[in-house]
């Protein structure tokens, strides 16, 4: 009698067990449609028509003899040759006045970073160019 109700708990732990392990059958989720998603503007095109109007902005000014212009986001790098050698005071002047006077006529840009180091000018013309 005794081994019999240890069969039969041990039957039972086993059986409790394997119904344990069985996968909980849920409902399939129903598919939620495909909305059709709004087409957004190129952002290279939107970057590139940016950079144009800094371009247009910086070589209005007369110390500039050529600048070139790459957007990022809302960051802009301006390469800049200068008409004249400037000392470094005046040239570091320069370059203030020409980030906040882009900043303040093309508001979406939250940085300018100017330059007139002629290795990174190269750089950015040359990306820019792309």
């Amino acid at each position: 009698m005794r081994k019999k109700l240890i069969r039969l708990t041990v039957l039972a732990l086993v059986i409790a067990s394997l119904a344990g392990c069985m996968p909980m059958r849920r409902p399939a989720p129903t598919p939620t449609p495909n909305t059709p998603v709004a087409p957004q503007p190129d952002q290279q095109n939107v970057q590139a028509t940016v950079a144009d109007r800094v371009v247009k902005l910086v070589n209005a000014m007369p110390e500039v003899k050529s600048s070139y212009a790459l957007v990022v986001g809302n960051v802009a790098m301006v390469g800049v040759d200068l008409r004249d050698q400037l000392s470094g005071d005046k040239e570091n002047e320069l370059k203030s006045r020409i980030s906040a006077n882009t900043k303040k006529e093309i508001p979406e840009l939250a940085e300018v970073w100017v330059t007139s180091d002629p290795d990174l000018v190269t750089r950015i013309r040359d990306l820019a160019g792309r």
